[in-house]
C-alpha cells in the first residue's frame, strides 16, 4: 500500500476560483447563453471562461460576457470610424457601443473587431471623444452582470444552458476579468479576495 502523496495535475481550464466555500448561492436552473455573443476564436470556437462575470440581454433575455469596463486607450476625433479601447475580448461584430462625452451619446455599431490592436470600426461618428471623458457603455445590458461562471464551456454549436454563482468569496487574480471598482459595485454579492 502506498501512503506517499502522488504529484497532482492541474487540467487547463481546472483551476480554484472559489476564496471560500463558506457562503454560495449557485443560480437556480442555469442560464442560457446566446452563442452569437461570444467572441469567435482562431480554431472557430466560442470559449467561455471559467470565472467570466455574464450579463442578461435584455431584449432576448439570454446570457452573453460581461462588457463592462470598457475604455478609450485614444481620442477619437469628429468623423472617425475607428477606436482603439483597453479591452475588446470580449466584443462581436453587431455590437452597439454607445460613446458619451457629457453632451453627446452616440451609439455606433460595430462592423470589424481587430484583436491585436483593440480597435473597432464603425460608421461615421459625429463628435470627439477623449479618453478623459469618452465614456463607453453597451446598449444589450451587457456591462450589467449578475452571475460569474465556475466551468470553462464552448457554445460552438448553439445557445447553451450554463451554470454560475451569484453569491460567494472568489479569488480576483484568477477571474476572467480584470477586477475593478465598477465591477464590484456592480456584483455586491461577490466578495472579491
Amino acid at each position: 500500500m502506498r501512503l506517499q502523496p502522488r504529484p497532482l495535475f492541474e487540467v487547463e481550464g481546472d483551476y480554484e476560483i472559489f476564496a471560500s466555500m463558506e457562503v454560495v448561492r449557485f443560480i437556480t436552473n442555469g442560464a442560457t447563453v446566446d452563442y452569437t455573443k461570444v467572441p469567435l476564436d482562431a480554431d472557430g470556437n466560442r470559449i467561455i471562461k471559467k470565472g467570466t462575470p455574464m450579463a442578461k440581454i435584455t431584449a432576448s433575455g439570454k446570457y452573453r460576457p460581461y462588457t463592462g469596463g470598457l475604455a478609450l486607450t485614444s481620442n477619437v476625433a469628429a468623423s472617425a470610424t475607428t477606436a482603439v479601447l483597453n479591452d475588446v475580448s470580449r466584443l462581436v461584430v453587431g455590437d452597439i457601443v454607445t460613446f458619451y462625452n457629457g453632451t453627446n451619446t452616440e451609439p455606433k455599431t460595430i462592423t470589424a473587431i481587430n484583436a491585436g490592436t483593440k480597435t473597432i470600426s464603425f460608421t461615421a461618428i459625429t463628435n470627439a471623444y477623449t479618453t478623459a471623458n469618452g465614456v463607453l457603455t453597451m446598449a444589450d445590458g451587457g456591462d450589467t452582470p449578475t452571475f460569474i461562471t465556475v466551468r470553462q464551456t464552448n457554445v460552438k454549436d448553439g445557445d447553451h444552458v450554463i451554470g454560475g454563482v451569484e453569491v460567494a468569496k472568489l479569488i480576483s487574480a484568477r477571474l476572467a476579468v480584470t477586477v475593478d471598482a465598477a465591477l464590484k459595485a456592480k456584483m455586491p454579492g461577490i466578495t472579491f479576495a
